[in-house]
């Protein structure tokens, strides 16, 4: 299966603590050469300056949509949160402290056209 547009991927990233890493997480994001995303960043109430470095990166880059939870809800159900939020046809999880290659957007929506019985892609 091949696609006749790029398909929209939602990233999304879950933050919780991470202002020593965030900047480099959505700045690896923000630089992939596959353009056709939305970009999801809910902070779990960090403590730290980390939703102050979202909000710096989402006032830039309208790509970005900043959510802030009311009250810490823990990681998984700060994905869930996360995944309601997603208007993509294929969604793709950053951690807060990990870095994206410039092409791995490319690469996952190709094996995903390759393989559309697939159900996810690590």
């Amino acid at each position: 299966m091949s696609f006749t547009t790029p398909p929209l991927i939602t990233v999304i990233t879950t933050c919780y603590n991470r202002e020593q890493y965030i900047a480099a997480c959505i700045e690896s994001v923000l630089n992939c050469k596959y353009e056709n995303i939305e970009y999801n960043i809910v902070d779990d109430v960090s403590k730290d300056s980390s939703w102050d470095i979202i909000q710096r990166y989402a006032k830039a880059d309208s790509r970005i949509r900043a959510y802030r939870n009311e009250v810490n809800q823990g990681d998984y159900p700060n994905r869930n949160v996360a995944l309601n939020l997603a208007k993509g046809e294929f969604v793709k999880f950053v951690d807060g402290d990990d870095l994206l290659y410039p092409y791995a957007l490319h690469f996952f929506v190709h094996y995903m056209g390759q393989y559309p019985k697939a159900t996810f892609s690590l």
